[in-house]
C-alpha cells in the first residue's frame, strides 16, 4: 500500500504545503523471503512570491527524521536522507 497526500494553501503571496507519504511493508527480494518495513514521512514547505517573476521557498524534508530504506536487494539497501532543510530562490526572466 502506497499513499500520498499533499494539501496546499495559498494566502496572498505565500504558498504552504504539507506532504505525508506512506509506503507499506513489502517484499525486498525476488524470492519473497526478505520483508522491508514500511515507513511514513512528513515534508513541509513555505514559499513567498515576489511579483510575477521571483520566489523563495523553504522546504523541510523527512521532518520525523525516520531512518528508512526505499529499496533493498540481496546484497545492499539504499538508505534515504535524514531530516534536511533547503532553501530555493527562483527567478523567471521570460515575459509573455
Amino acid at each position: 500500500v502506497i499513499w500520498n497526500i499533499a494539501p496546499t494553501q495559498t494566502i496572498g503571496r505565500v504558498d504552504l504545503t504539507a506532504t505525508i507519504r506512506h509506503v507499506g511493508s513489502r517484499w525486498g527480494d525476488n524470492a519473497n523471503t526478505r520483508k522491508v518495513e514500511g515507513f511514513t514521512i512528513l515534508d513541509l514547505a513555505a514559499g513567498l512570491r515576489f511579483g510575477r517573476s521571483a520566489s523563495v521557498m523553504v522546504r523541510g524534508r523527512n521532518l520525523t527524521d525516520r531512518l528508512y530504506t526505499q529499496s533493498i536487494s540481496n546484497t545492499a539497501g539504499r538508505l534515504e536522507p535524514p531530516r534536511s532543510i533547503d532553501v530555493t530562490f527562483s527567478m523567471n526572466s521570460w515575459r509573455f
